[in-house]
């Protein structure tokens, strides 16, 4: 009796300051949606630790620029990011972004604030589709729709150490019940999660118009990487596991693959308006080099492939090609020339 009078203060104090919120579904549509979540962290806390986690991670307080390899993948995100409006409360504002970093392991992630994070390793893949990359995306994003960080932050800063408190007090005999909880809920919770990004990542893909059986060969192509690159961690016990099973998720994706076929049947590839949509600006730093010469790649107005597929370039019309250091001025801007990216 003791114990649940201290946790009925603990909750009515944290309940008083603003910081507890309660049951709710974090999506109005969609895989998920009628599971209520229990969110005792309000959003906008867990999305400022995120900010803070993302800066501490990259150095970088706000980003700016974008790479070329994450402007590849922001207009992948954009074409979803409408759809992904449909999924969430009219008011809710989400500042997606996206930022490729150098690892030696082949991984994607998300944070609370819509911060897609990606590793170089796994965006350059060279098996890697357009439609395979966008379930990948679409399942971090899923991540955020949900607000699955608030949901799992609920119970390690709340609960968790509420009943670590209850130990002290009944000198120690709620440890048993505070570790069985947490071992139970925290693996259990966090497969239930990454199923619900599996299967609501493939209706928003097959919303905007990416293939969703891509979904399949994900799994079948990165498999065998995540088995060389985690020995240990692939040899777990299921139950141990943060993810399902690789035999659950092919299961259950082939399970829902019909329904989420038909939405891709009536999808358009066409960018739809979002007041979401990520700003797409590049790095000014990002160089190209043409007859060897290094140009910026913001001078750049596009750059092709002809029929026989050799890749050529176009300056934008405001460069003179003068302006370039080292470039012949008799060269006409724009002119048809071979190119070499360099990032």
């Amino acid at each position: 009796m003791f114990v649940i009078f201290c946790m009925k203060i603990l909750f009515a104090a944290l309940v008083a300051a603003g910081v507890l919120t309660g049951c709710a579904s974090s999506t109005q549509l969609g895989y998920g949606s009628e599971r209520k979540q229990l969110m005792l962290l309000s959003q906008k806390m867990v999305e400022r630790q995120a900010d803070r986690a993302f800066t501490k991670s990259s150095g970088i307080t706000k980003k700016q620029y974008l790479s070329d390899h994450e402007i590849h993948c922001a207009k992948i995100m954009n074409r979803m990011i409408p759809y992904a409006d449909h999924f969430i409360a009219e008011d809710r504002m989400i500042q997606w972004g996206i930022h490729l970093y150098h690892s030696n392991k082949t991984n994607a992630g998300a944070l609370a604030n819509g911060m897609i994070l990606m590793s170089h390793k796994m965006a350059s893949h060279h098996m890697l589709t357009d439609d395979a990359l966008a379930y990948i995306l679409a399942h971090e994003m899923a991540h955020v729709l949900r607000e699955h960080h608030r949901e799992s932050k609920s119970w390690k800063y709340v609960i968790s150490p509420a009943l670590l408190g209850t130990t002290v007090l009944t000198a120690g005999t709620s440890a048993f019940l505070t570790g069985a909880l947490h071992d139970g809920y925290g693996g259990s919770s966090q497969r239930l999660q990454e199923k619900e990004a599996d299967l609501l990542g493939l209706e928003l893909m097959a919303k905007a118009g990416y293939q969703p059986e891509q979904a399949i060969q994900v799994f079948a192509k990165f498999y065998p990487t995540f088995l060389k690159e985690y020995p240990v961690l692939s040899k777990l016990p299921s139950f141990m596991q943060r993810h399902p099973s690789l035999k659950k998720r092919l299961a259950y994706t082939e399970e829902n693959l019909d329904e989420v076929m038909a939405l891709y049947q009536k999808s358009s590839s066409e960018q739809k308006a979002s007041k979401n949509l990520i700003s797409i600006r590049p790095d000014p730093r990002t160089m190209v080099l043409i007859n060897g010469q290094l140009i910026p790649n913001v001078n750049i107005a596009s750059i092709y492939k002809d029929a026989q597929g050799q890749l050529h370039y176009e300056l934008k019309p405001t460069i003179q090609p003068q302006e370039i250091a080292g470039t012949p001025a008799s060269i006409p801007a724009p002119q048809t020339t071979a190119a070499k990216k360099i990032l």
